[in-house]
């Protein structure tokens, strides 16, 4: 949907940017980055007491960045597109 790759190119980097530092401020491991998404984890290599905390917690801050800062973006794109379709 989003044809602009410049768009798309400052959508991915900064939500890129914002999980690395959102799941590193949880304690979070990133394991590795593949295409759209970060494969993570918590209690590895440094052990965590309630690790599913950290991921639950950390998740929640991803969805609040995400409907902050990338859904509004994301909404003018689709319009656009709709209305180029018209």
């Amino acid at each position: 949907i989003v044809q602009d790759p410049e768009v798309l190119n400052g959508l991915l980097t900064h939500y890129f940017e914002a999980a690395t530092t959102t799941i590193t401020q949880h304690r979070g491991t990133i394991d590795k980055y593949i295409g759209d998404a970060i494969m993570c984890m918590w209690g590895v290599p440094c052990s965590l007491s309630t690790p599913e905390r950290h991921a639950m917690l950390a998740g929640l801050h991803l969805m609040g960045i995400v409907k902050r800062d990338v859904d509004p973006i994301f909404k003018k794109v689709v319009r656009k597109l709709i209305f180029s379709l018209y």
